[in-house]
């Protein structure tokens, strides 16, 4: 994505043949980074084999448009086919014509690898004797926003899909019973609201007014989607409008949350009635500095009820990268009930576990944190808990 010495990396010759091939000896592929490829001649010409991700936007016919004008020599595009071939050779891939089929191969030794690296990973800043807990150790209680999920990567390309997590409620639960454990949450730390879960049904206009009928109709899994190619192909990725639309049941009635954050501007809709509103588009710092930041309004849910939410977007062209995006989410906010409930649980109980942190949506690539307070209240939670017990 940099420049160096004024050249974009990806398009830098200096760097890409002249150290990397002929001063270093490297004889395999030159790849971009996703979407850090923006030309076609000049990264062809330096010596970058591959643009990532695909389908392919600067290379396909528009390279062969470069080759039938001379900006770039055929030679040089068999040279790129060649390191990739060779790549392929090397790896297997020319001989293996196998359906790619992905499994789990969750071997116990790898497992308890990972055990032991996490367990010495951890840092013991101070201990009064309450640590190693004994299965004497009463009742405890488990709170804060990371007690009842696994904490165990951040998010962006930090993020893998792991075979199993525990979370620490789980395995004091499993250790000690359910009968000598109490949870509260006490707050919040998500940096958005929750993803809105699907199937969802997104219907995509060849034009920017949501008007005629869809050019293509599919199903979304949630509402946290990445389009690169909108439509099927079937709309032009900076003319068209989409328009998704999705169920909420409610689990209490209560006041909730809906927020939405977006490559271009957007509406979400609840029961008819327009809830959170982005179409007054303003950049900010979400889907790699591409996307707004999240605009939240508030709706009341009936508990048991199925509300309809119906998200409307259109696109804008990219500072940067060229895609669409949107994450779309509802949530219940948590308030002084819910400290109360964590000070209750702390009186009561021998000991006190109190899990707090951030979570894959603060600790992620392309976006810096503001400071190094906790998120939401939970700076407020520790202090309430702490005077308790």
């Amino acid at each position: 994505y940099n420049k160096l010495n004024g050249v974009y990396a990806a398009e830098n010759e200096w760097l890409l043949t002249q150290v990397l091939r002929g001063d270093w000896g490297y004889d395999g592929i030159v790849m971009s980074d996703w979407f850090g490829s923006r030309t076609t001649a000049p990264t062809v010409n330096a010596g970058l084999d591959l643009e990532m991700p695909g389908p392919t936007r600067d290379r396909g016919d528009k390279l062969v448009a470069a080759v039938n004008s001379g900006e770039v020599a055929a030679e040089t595009v068999r040279e790129r086919a060649l390191n990739m071939l060779r790549l392929m050779d090397r790896t297997g891939a020319m001989r293996d014509h196998a359906a790619h089929v992905e499994h789990a191969d969750d071997r116990p030794e790898t497992g308890a690898l990972i055990r032991r690296a996490g367990a010495e990973g951890a840092v013991l800043l101070k201990n009064n004797g309450i640590l190693p807990l004994s299965d004497q150790a009463g009742t405890v209680a488990v709170i804060g926003p990371n007690a009842a999920v696994a904490q165990v990567m951040g998010g962006g390309s930090a993020q893998l899909n792991p075979h199993y997590t525990v979370s620490p409620l789980q395995a004091l639960v499993a250790r000690l019973g359910a009968d000598r454990v109490i949870h509260a949450a006490g707050c919040t730390n998500q940096r958005w609201e929750p993803v809105l879960q699907g199937p969802m049904k997104a219907e995509y206009f060849a034009n920017l007014h949501f008007s005629g009928q869809p050019a293509h109709v599919e199903e979304m899994a949630d509402g946290n989607q990445f389009i690169i190619v909108p439509g099927a192909g079937k709309v032009d990725p900076n003319a068209f409008s989409l328009r998704v639309s999705g169920r909420c049941i409610a689990s209490v009635s209560r006041r909730y949350n809906v927020g939405i954050s977006a490559t271009g501007p957007s509406r979400v809709f609840v029961d008819g009635r327009l809830v959170a509103d982005a179409s007054v588009w303003t950049k900010g710092r979400t889907f790699f500095e591409e996307g707004c930041d999240e605009v939240v309004g508030t709706v009341d849910l009936t508990a048991g009820r199925s509300h309809e939410v119906v998200l409307e977007f259109t696109p804008r062209r990219g500072d940067n990268l060229q895609f669409s995006a949107f994450r779309l989410g509802v949530g219940l906010p948590l308030g002084d009930e819910a400290i109360a409930e964590a000070v209750a649980a702390a009186r009561q109980a021998d000991t006190v576990i109190l899990c707090v942190g951030r979570n894959g949506e603060w600790d992620t690539e392309g976006s810096d944190l503001d400071g190094i307070r906790l998120p939401g209240r939970q700076d407020e939670l520790v202090a309430a808990v702490l005077k308790a017990n």
